[in-house]
């Protein structure tokens, strides 16, 4: 089994498709976004049970917002809002373990600049959006690992006056922790991406400008 997101314009706007394969085949694809609107940046995730997110942002006549749908018993639920919709939030990434469990994350815009928005869902109902990063100039492509424990890392790259460097936050016991740096010594870091077992360690993954080239580093944290 699996799903499948993208964009297909319309004629008039981008919308967020999605399709389901089972048995050798791909089912008709159907719109999860809104007609009118356009829509970018899907993601999606799914369970050993079938079950799925969809995650995207849409601009909603006045601000980019991001938007969720669960793929559950063979079909796809209505889509509800998971940010604010007074500030531009976009790139969010999904979570979803075997519980139905789920978390998405997102760059949104705060009074200085952009921080890391994030928001749970148990299951049935989604809760409050909450910032996850500390207040900085800028955050760039959150990403975003859980597991079948409940617990979830999210890394992304932030600003600290002189090189983008790597940052995390731990979920878990139902809470987010401090942000905490990941040791990224000397120039700019970009892309992390992130990887978490059912025993709470993860990897995180990332380049980094040694002055020269850009290297792979890698770090464990359990």
């Amino acid at each position: 089994m699996g799903l499948a997101c993208e964009k297909l314009a319309d004629g008039a706007n981008w919308l967020v498709q999605a399709s389901y394969y089972s048995s050798g085949t791909w089912n008709t694809s159907e719109n999860l976004s809104e007609a009118g609107f356009n829509a970018y940046f899907s993601h999606v995730a799914m369970n050993s049970s079938g079950e799925g997110i969809a995650i995207w942002s849409i601009f909603n006549g006045a601000y980019d917002i991001i938007k969720a749908a669960q793929f559950l018993s063979g079909a796809w639920n209505l889509p509800q809002t998971i940010s604010s919709t007074t500030k531009n939030s976009t790139l969010p990434r999904i979570g979803l373990n075997d519980s139905g469990q789920a978390i998405g994350v997102w760059e949104q815009e705060n009074s200085v600049g952009w921080e890391v928005g994030a928001a749970t869902f148990n299951g049935t109902a989604w809760n409050t959006p909450e910032s996850i990063s500390a207040t900085i100039i800028h955050v760039l492509q959150p990403q975003l690992a859980m597991n079948n424990a409940g617990d979830a890392v999210a890394v992304w790259t932030g600003f600290d006056s002189l090189n983008f460097i790597v940052k995390s936050a731990v979920y878990t016991a139902g809470s987010w922790g401090a942000e905490q740096e990941i040791p990224t010594p000397g120039e700019n870091s970009k892309r992390p991406q992130i990887s978490m077992s059912d025993s709470g360690k993860a990897f995180a993954i990332w380049a980094r400008d040694d002055g020269n080239n850009d290297i792979i580093q890698v770090s464990l944290g359990s």
